[in-house]
This record gives structure tokens, sequence and C-alpha cells, in this order.
């Protein structure tokens, strides 16, 4: 019988601190900000103020910000026309997704049925791998860039006369 004046067991002590460690470790995930930096964080809009669309050339934005994991890696003009070609020779980049079903998961474009969207890779010079540009492209002829791997996109106006279908 314990009266008081015995040392704790080990076991005991360790359990106290186990206990404790959890919850502090339980408050700290609590008191994060949502945006830890390492993880792309989604606005619920569209986001056109990357970019302009040159009206002229139309395969051609200016002033664009392209991102990975939300760390800017090139600023300038781009230019998609080589892609775009390439899409509509419904020919396909080497990358495993490009031309795949893209789901709209972010809810960024305008809600269709499953399958109405296709993904297409923008190869980013510098990048190992295939980097964070996509061309989204629907069924009803509507084109989207994203320079930021689904975290905005900017609507194309892409002519698609004698285009063939995306490849699936």
């Amino acid at each position: 019988m314990s009266n008081g004046s015995e040392p704790a067991s080990p076991w005991v002590k360790r359990g106290a601190v186990m206990f404790l460690l959890i919850v502090a470790t339980a408050a700290w995930f609590i008191a994060q900000p949502v945006d830890r930096g390492d993880r792309p964080q989604y606005k619920k809009k569209t986001d056109h103020s990357a970019a302009q669309v040159n009206s002229e050339l139309k395969t051609v934005l200016e002033d664009v910000t392209v991102r990975s994991y939300n760390n800017p890696v090139y600023k300038g003009r781009i230019d998609l026309s080589a892609t775009i070609d390439r899409i509509k020779r419904g020919e396909r980049h080497p990358h495993r997704n490009d031309g795949s079903t893209f789901h709209n998961r972010e809810k960024r474009l305008p809600k269709q049925a499953g399958g109405y969207y296709r993904e297409f890779v923008h190869p980013t010079e510098g990048m190992r791998g295939p980097g964070p540009q996509r061309i989204v492209v629907g069924k009803g002829g509507e084109w989207y860039y994203s320079p930021d791997h689904y975290r905005s996109f900017i609507k194309l106006n892409i002519d698609t006369s004698g285009a063939r279908p995306p490849p699936k």
C-alpha cells in the first residue's frame, strides 16, 4: 500500500510524458495556419488576373507567373502555340497523364459531367519532369491554361476548326 511518499514507477512517468507530448503536438497542429507553405492552397474562383490573353496571337500570354507548389519558377511571356498545335494534331506528350481525364476536383472550371475535360502537359523549361503548367480542354471546345497545376486557370480563345479529337 502506498503512503504517497514512494516514487512513481518509471512506467507512470513515461506515460505522463507521452500524454503531455501528445497534447502539446495536438495543440501545435490546431494552432497552425491552413497554409504552411508546403502544399498548394486552392482559391474558390478562377484567377484571371494572373495574365492577359493576347487576343491577336491567341496562344501567347504575357506577364505570367508559373508556380510549382506555390513557389515562383518563372515570370514572363508564355507561348502555348507548340502545345496547342500538338493537341490539335492529336499527338501526346510522353508524360503519362497527357490526354487523360481532368476531374476538376478543385472545382475551378464550370461543373460538367465526368470525362468532359482532358488535361495536357505544357512543358516547363528548366524543370525535371512535366512541371506545373497544364492546358485543359473541354468537349464543348473551351480551352484553359493553368500556370500553377490547377490553382488558377486562364480561359483561352482557341480556334478548334479542323482539330482532331484529343487523345485518350
